[in-house]
């Protein structure tokens, strides 16, 4: 269980804390959704249109890359483009099967 937030964190000078859960093998509190191929479908045109965003606006991966080195990240250029690669993957996956998908678009 998380603790109870008593006063908003600052997001230009204090790191989000890290959920515990994130990083457990089981996770015996997770829910389990079922979403059917028309949600899958808006997902992917929803990353599609992240992803697009991403890529297209001058400046906003350098600043993806700022968010990640102000999270003290070793890496933030390197976790900045993988993350945009991941939005950009998924949306994929999703546009060639939306009832299965898999990273990078995979069958």
């Amino acid at each position: 269980m998380n603790p109870p937030v008593t006063d908003p964190l600052d997001p230009i000078t204090e790191p989000q804390p890290a959920c515990p859960c994130h990083h457990a093998t089981d996770r015996p509190d997770e829910a389990t959704v079922t979403v059917g191929a028309a949600e899958l479908t808006r997902l992917g045109e929803l990353l599609t249109d992240i992803d697009e965003f991403l890529r297209c606006c001058g400046g906003l991966a350098e600043l993806l890359a700022g968010v990640h080195a102000h999270r003290g990240h070793p890496h933030p250029r390197s976790a900045a483009a993988t993350l945009v690669d991941d939005v950009g993957f998924t949306a994929l996956g999703l546009r060639l099967d939306p009832d299965h998908p898999t990273p990078g678009g995979g069958q």
